[in-house]
């Protein structure tokens, strides 16, 4: 069974949702003034406020390249001086790298035993799916559509299912 819904800004799944959004936003834009500072060329990133991971072009990977991980070209090592930097300037801004929240924890039941999901935002709503080979109900703050509405939006904005 799958049930569609649209998430309000007001339940614990949207908060989180914004929250990470934010967050996301936030480490993006630090990340491109950051890349672009340090000389950075890439344009492939693994975010996070952890570490700077890249995806290395060759003009990095030769002005970097004793920086990396041996066997991970692009993934700075932690001592190297360019990740310290990176790190601190992360702690410096409170970015804290969340995780996208995973819808399935917002339910209150334990027996999830296959399913999936999905959320995402269109046009400043946010959307989540869940399909599961067991019953279940939404908590509050998510308001159930219709399955021809989802897909009428997903049509509208060009999206495959």
């Amino acid at each position: 069974m799958e049930k569609f819904y649209i998430v309000s800004a007001e339940s614990t799944l949207g908060k989180a949702y914004q929250n990470y959004k934010n967050d996301s936003d936030l480490l993006y834009n630090t990340y491109l003034d950051f890349a672009k500072e340090k000389g950075i060329t890439s344009d492939g990133v693994y975010l996070t406020a952890k570490r700077l991971w890249i995806k290395p072009t060759a003009e990095d990977k030769e002005k970097f390249g004793a920086e990396f991980m041996m066997y991970e070209p692009g993934k700075f090592k932690k001592t190297s001086q360019l990740c310290k930097e990176w790190v601190n300037l992360c702690q410096e801004k409170g970015i804290k790298g969340l995780a996208k929240p995973n819808p399935i924890f917002y339910f209150h039941k334990s027996d999830f035993f296959s399913c999936r999901s999905r959320l995402f935002e269109l046009d400043g709503v946010v959307y989540r799916t869940l399909s599961s080979s067991s019953e279940f109900d939404a908590p509050d703050g998510l308001n159930e559509i219709k399955a021809s509405e989802f897909y009428t939006i997903m049509e509208q904005h060009e999206i495959q299912i």
